[in-house]
């Protein structure tokens, strides 16, 4: 474990644009987790729309049709930020739920469970002690 942080720390110090870091989220995520395919949805100001930051393992196509999607769309990504707390589906059908266009993702992807984790940054000095 302690190692698997030493390895993030380092990435993460030479990292110095936002896309650095989210690359760097992406590829260690992958790594520790064991997953083949990773993302990382981001909350737009408004609040209203998810911007999709995909890592290894997503097809380009997939990518781009999922760049951006509403904040209402009924998925794990939303219930984990409107409740803040981590949902995950143990199954196919659970990761679909009630959402037909999430089946050609599902299958695509090879999802057989998932987890979505709400992380929150502080906007005031982001990174540092406020």
């Amino acid at each position: 474990r302690a190692e698997r942080l030493q390895n993030l720390s380092a990435a993460l110090t030479r990292a110095v644009t936002v896309g650095d870091v989210a690359d760097v989220a992406l590829k260690e995520s992958a790594r520790v987790l064991g997953s083949a395919t990773v993302s990382l949805c981001l909350l737009d100001d408004d609040g209203k729309t998810f911007t999709t930051l995909a890592g290894s393992g997503v097809p380009d196509d997939l990518a781009a049709a999922w760049r951006r999607f509403s904040a209402s769309y009924d998925c794990r990504v939303s219930d984990a930020v409107r409740t803040r707390l981590p949902c995950y589906s143990s199954s196919r059908a659970e990761f679909v739920g009630e959402q037909p266009a999430m089946i050609e993702l599902a299958a695509r992807l090879g999802v057989e469970s998932s987890a979505a984790m709400p992380l929150t940054v502080a906007v005031a000095g982001f990174g540092l002690p406020s």
